[in-house]
């Protein structure tokens, strides 16, 4: 039984996963055989935008040195 899945990242390339499986009984109750297969595609890209965090411990920190 095949599954496969695809998505589209906004900005990126495309992201797609595959996965395949197949189980055969060979002796009844005693011996099978399975097959199996995955693919997997990362796309897309990690926009760093500007962000100022206020943190519990009244610490302020950013990531300005690391922002686009």
């Amino acid at each position: 039984m095949p599954i496969s899945t695809a998505a589209r990242i906004q900005g990126g390339q495309q992201d797609q996963s595959y996965e395949a499986f197949l189980n055969v009984p060979l002796i009844d109750g005693r011996l099978g055989l399975r097959v199996s297969a995955f693919s997997a595609a990362h796309g897309g890209f990690v926009n760093n935008a500007l962000t100022t965090r206020n943190w519990v411990n009244g610490t302020v920190s950013n990531n300005a040195q690391w922002a686009a």
